[in-house]
């Protein structure tokens, strides 16, 4: 009997949940009653190692997770809240140069930045584009984090928005699958989180 090595293993398997998650968030993305955004997060310059900068990163965008929650939701924990938490699923993201450039371009933190798909219901609190909410209220956003922008993009439901744009990296192996942040948490992990 032949068996599958383990490293392939591995690579079947990441291939699988990648494919899952892309055909989660298109399901999510095409819902008529929701908006769907791509939410782009850059951070100051610093010379962190790679494993604190992804630490750092993953708690800015919980944090800016928990303020638009706020937004969205009066209480998010209770039994009318839970259905009506906006999704995020964020990965981070390095830049690729395309093999005919000549130029290599330097990047502030390596170019590492993180992307996130975004799915707010409409029957929330929060009205409006998210595009115009954050620009309105950044500061409130750029508070207590190391955030240098925040960049937010409509997705159109058309269908041609790709699942699996913010996690390109994880696909060409740059980065892991334990780098990807999905938010909400369950409700208990909720419960630690601190509303800003």
């Amino acid at each position: 009997m032949r068996h599958t090595p383990i490293y392939k293993q591995s690579i079947y398997k990441k291939k699988q949940l990648l494919e899952q998650y892309e055909t989660w968030m298109l399901k999510e993305i095409l819902r008529n009653d929701c908006r769907a955004y791509l939410v782009t997060f850059m951070w100051k310059p610093n010379d962190y190692s790679n494993d604190l900068r992804m630490k750092i990163m993953k708690e800015d965008v919980t944090s800016f997770y928990s303020r638009l929650l706020r937004r969205a939701v009066r209480k998010p924990n209770s039994q009318n809240g839970i259905p009506k938490r906006p999704l995020f699923i964020a990965a981070p993201d390095f830049p690729f140069t395309k093999k005919d450039k000549k130029i290599r371009l330097v990047y502030i933190n390596d170019g590492l930045h993180m992307h996130a798909v975004c799915v707010i219901q409409k029957n929330t609190r929060f009205k409006g584009k998210l595009k115009s909410h954050i620009r309105r209220n950044i500061e409130h956003y750029m508070k207590y984090n190391q955030f240098a922008d925040i960049h937010v993009r409509t997705i159109a439901k058309d269908g041609n928005f790709t699942g699996g744009y913010n996690l390109k990296s994880i696909r060409l192996g740059r980065c892991s699958l334990d780098d990807i942040l999905v938010l909400p948490k369950t409700t208990s992990e909720m419960r630690t989180i601190k509303y800003l």
